[in-house]
Order: C-alpha cells, then structure tokens, then sequence
C-alpha cells in the first residue's frame, strides 16, 4: 500500500474515531467572532441603526451569581456523569432528573430572585403578571381583549389573552410560587412526550433517555423553560409532535387524534405562531400520502381544521374573542417599534436582522448539536424525502424561515419563541453514534452552564 494511500485511510479512521466534527465547530466559532466583531464595527460607524449588544442575543443582563452557585453546579454535573454511566429505561427517572437539570440550571444564576422570580416579575413592568393584577374577572378579561390588547404589557400584546389568564388562575390558587410550580409543571411534560416520541420512532430506551437528557441541556430549552411564556406553547407543539409521529405509525386512533387537536388547541391559546403547525402536518401529510399512499395524516389535518374553527367560533361568538383580530393587533405592535427609524433604517434593520435571528437560534441550540446536525456524516441521516425523520426536520424548518423571510422578528428574538424547534432538531439527529450522543450530551452541558453562569436573557 503506498504512503498516500495509508495517509488517506489512517485519516479516514481518525474521522470515524472521532467523537464529534471539531472542524465544524471551530468553523462555526470561527463565523461566530467574525459576525460578531463585524456588528461591533457597523456599530461604531453607525451604519446598523439597532444592533444587538452581543452578536447574536438580543436581550441579555447581568446577574448575581454567587458562591451559592456551586451547589447547583455540583449536583448537575453529578446527576450528569451517573446519568450517562449507569443509564436508565425508567421514564420516571428520566423525567425526574430532567426537570432537576432545568431548575438547577435557573439556580445557577445566584438564587431564587435571580433564578425564579426575576423571570416571573422582572424588567420593569413588561411581564404578563402585571396584567393579571388588574383582572377581576377573567371572563370579561377575555370578553374585552381584542379592545384593550394594545394596552397590555409588551409580551401580553404579542400572545392570546390565555396566557395571562392562565398565569391569572394560577395566581389565584396560590401567589407567585403556584405560578411557577404550575408553568414547570406544563413545560417539563415536554420530556414525557419526546421520550415517548422517540419509543415510537423505534430509538431504544436507553438511548431515549439520552436524548431526553440531551433536550433538557440544550440552551434554549434549559435557559427558557423557567419561566417563559413561549416555553408553555412548546409543551403543546410537543403534544401535537408525539400525535402526528403516532397517527404516522399506528394509524389513525382517538387517543392520538384527541392527543393532536389539544396540543395544537392549547399551543394556539399560548402563542400566535402555533397555526404555522397546521403547514407541518399539511407538508407531512402530503409526503405520506405520495410516498405510501396513506391519507391517515391529511385525513387528521381535515379533522383538525375543523375541530379548531370550531373552537375559534367559540371564542368569537361566546367569549367575543377575535383571534385573528388579535393576531393584526400584535404585528402592528411588532411594527411599531421601527416607527421612529427612516426608511434606509428599516432596510438595514430587516437585512441584519436576519443574520441575528438565525444566528440566536443557532447559538441557543448547542454548538456541538448544531455542528454535528451540519455534518452528514455524523447525523447518519440525509435532508432529502426520503426518510419521515428528515421530512419531520425540513416541515419544522420551513415553519421557521418562512416568519423569518417574511420580515418578522425585527429585533432577533427568536430563540424564546423558537423554543419549540428543539425536538424536531433532535428527532433528525436520532442515527448519531453512542459516542457522539454522549459528546452532544457534554457539550451542551458546558455551553448551558456558562450561559447560566455569567448571564441573564429573560425579557
């Protein structure tokens, strides 16, 4: 064998050795710094009227992390290592220690002020909560939202009025504390349905558990889980993810299609961006059929539309709730913020918005996941029409690109409302080696640590 030829198969066999594609993380790195230095300079000859502080996040504040910190460093890293050298096919295990990973990852940030209430009541007053000391009455909150929308606090304009009536029954059965309980509660279903989710798609139990794991260490999700409104929409999108892969594999049944109409109906009723969903399942559907020749999938989208406009009549004709006058309502508010810039300043800010929002995304998915989901050869899966994991993936980006070529999210807050995104990421990430789950595992839990530790990005 010539020397170059032992060259090419020693490097080929370090490549399969390794654990995770480090060229493609320090590209990404690399990209990184460059984008970031680039926006500091349009910043300092005031080219880019409105950039973020640092590239790409778009509302970041420092905190009081303190000695107490390292208790909670300590027990995640501990639950961590036992977790991934014992392993577990326990469900109750699983979701036990990924809801301790996401509450020690708010502790890191210095204690239950900084960590828990700050993101219930802090930044002034811009939180739905406020809101919700001025209810009396939640039916007549609802009945009059459509007229005193614009009204509200900044997150309260931009989502349906129950979220905050929902934050508002929460704080009548007990304070701040049921608040909290509850909204953790709601958002760590998201780990008993991905789980399952991942039973279905016929990934083992014990690399199920890691995944799951893996979803509660991702930034965006352990950094926004407690507690952020777009977070309890997430759960829903979760719901209606495990019944669209149930209704793909075990055909249509009640308990999936029942399962498919409350995780979309509870994800509307939190954010405006669930109705992107109804495309997802149209895009599956469609894919199924041509591919299979089953109709399970649009036959569900048929049952959904109408389960829903049943439930936007309702709203409209009982509770005098206008959905889609909501929804014009929270994009003029979006609008508003680019009133006082001129025109060549909204077209700056659109084009470099665009590169902050995508980046926010990116950086708040783990650069070891977002490297190795850029890697073909270590996501052992092709983005083509081919398999329905892939097809999962392409539906859910679309559902992300398409708001994002349109225009919206001027000021690059896209990594909160995006929270959802995560598990479609990790579903098409299902073919990765042991080896590289583990590594993904690690480093995203080093990314999540860091990012707890030196900061806080509630807003």
């Amino acid at each position: 064998m010539s020397e170059k030829n032992k060259s090419l198969r020693t490097k080929k066999l370090q490549d399969s050795e390794s654990y995770l594609p480090v060229k493609t993380i320090l590209l990404i790195l690399g990209v990184w710094i460059l984008l970031a230095v680039s926006y500091l300079w349009l910043s300092y000859i005031s080219f880019y009227p409105s950039p973020p502080r640092i590239f790409p996040i778009s509302q970041i504040f420092s905190h009081t992390s303190n000695i107490f910190s390292v208790i909670p460093l300590i027990l995640i890293i501990g639950l961590i290592t036992i977790f991934i050298y014992k392993g577990t096919k326990n469900l109750i295990i699983v979701y036990g220690v990924c809801l301790a990973i996401i509450v020690l990852g708010n502790f890191l940030q210095g204690g239950i002020q900084e960590g828990f209430i700050n993101t219930l009541v802090g930044q002034g007053n811009r939180q739905p909560y406020y809101d919700t000391l001025k209810i009396t009455d939640g039916y007549n909150f609802l009945h009059q939202f459509n007229s005193v929308q614009y009204s509200l606090t900044n997150h309260s304009r931009t989502h349906p009025p129950f979220l905050v009536l929902l934050i508002y029954w929460l704080r009548i059965l007990g304070g701040g504390k049921t608040i909290l309980i509850g909204s953790t509660l709601i958002v760590s279903s998201i780990f008993i349905f991905f789980f399952f989710a991942l039973r279905l798609l016929e990934v083992t139990a014990d690399r199920a558990a890691k995944f799951t794991l893996l979803l509660a260490l991702i930034p965006s999700i352990n950094i926004y889980s407690i507690f952020t409104w777009d977070a309890l929409a997430a759960a829903g999108f979760m719901v209606f993810l495990y019944a669209l892969i149930s209704i793909f594999k075990q055909r249509i049944r009640w308990s999936n299609i029942t399962l498919l109409i409350i995780g979309f109906t509870f994800a509307n009723m939190m954010s405006f961006l669930a109705i992107g969903m109804v495309g997802v399942l149209g895009l599956v559907g469609i894919w199924q059929y041509y591919k299979f020749k089953s109709a399970d999938l649009l036959i569900s989208l048929g049952i959904l539309i109408i389960a829903f406009l049943l439930v936007f009549l309702l709203w409209k004709f009982v509770f005098n709730y206008d959905q889609l006058m909501a929804i014009f309502t929270a994009m003029r508010f979006e609008n508003s913020s680019l009133a006082h810039f001129n025109a060549d300043a909204k077209l700056k800010n659109l084009i470099f918005s665009r590169f902050e929002d995508l980046g926010e995304i990116m950086l708040f998915l783990s650069i070891g996941v977002l490297a190795v989901l850029l890697n073909m050869k270590y996501r052992n899966l092709r983005f083509n029409l081919e398999s329905f994991e892939s097809v999962l993936f392409l539906s859910g980006s679309a559902l992300i690109l398409l708001p994002l070529a349109a225009g919206l999210f001027y000021t690059g807050e896209t990594a909160r409302p995006f929270v959802w995104f995560v598990p479609f990421v990790l579903v098409a990430l299902i073919n990765i080696k042991d080896r590289t789950l583990i590594a993904c595992i690690i480093l995203a839990a080093m990314q999540t640590i860091l990012m707890q530790l030196i900061a806080n990005y509630y807003w």
